[in-house]
């Protein structure tokens, strides 16, 4: 029931009242799961702007903090955590992060999707680091994920 309210306040973008339905929630004793931070990531990365500026560096900085909350609570990010992040990552121009949350990603046993290598390729297609971009989708193919035409199209 509270996921679903958390999704309606994020849908209208009214990350105030998510945030303060979390907040009830965890003080009625209810716990978040997976679903309700990845609800909550969702929301507060769609508020990303396609331009790296200021408004783009709050959104990372709150979707990390979202993201942080949810393993100091003990809930391990699932593929849609980590490809929700990586994605405002790319859509923010952040080569770099975007490497090492993909690293971590894979360290934690999670298995990047073709969206989550999509949204890396992009990345450092965008960012002129074409050889970079090349080598990860030669690794998504060697790990057996298939090409996307998206993927494709980024190179």
């Amino acid at each position: 029931m509270y996921t679903s309210l958390i999704y309606g306040w994020c849908k209208i973008n009214r990350m105030d009242m998510a945030e303060r339905f979390l907040v009830d929630m965890v003080e009625r004793g209810i716990e978040p799961n997976v679903v309700t931070y990845n609800v909550l990531l969702n929301g507060v990365c769609r508020r990303a702007s396609l331009r790296p500026d200021e408004r783009s560096e709050r959104t990372i900085r709150n979707a990390e903090k979202v993201f942080d909350e949810m393993r100091m609570r003990g809930i391990e990010p699932d593929v849609t955590s980590f490809s929700t992040v990586l994605h405002v990552y790319s859509r923010a121009h952040k080569p770099q992060l975007s490497l090492d949350k993909l690293n971590a990603m894979k360290e934690k046993g999670v298995s990047p999707t073709v969206a989550t290598y999509t949204s890396v390729v992009k990345c450092l297609c965008s960012c002129e680091m074409l050889e970079d971009g090349e080598v990860l989708l030669g690794e998504m193919v060697s790990n057996g994920v298939s090409r996307g035409g998206r993927t494709q199209m980024a190179l």
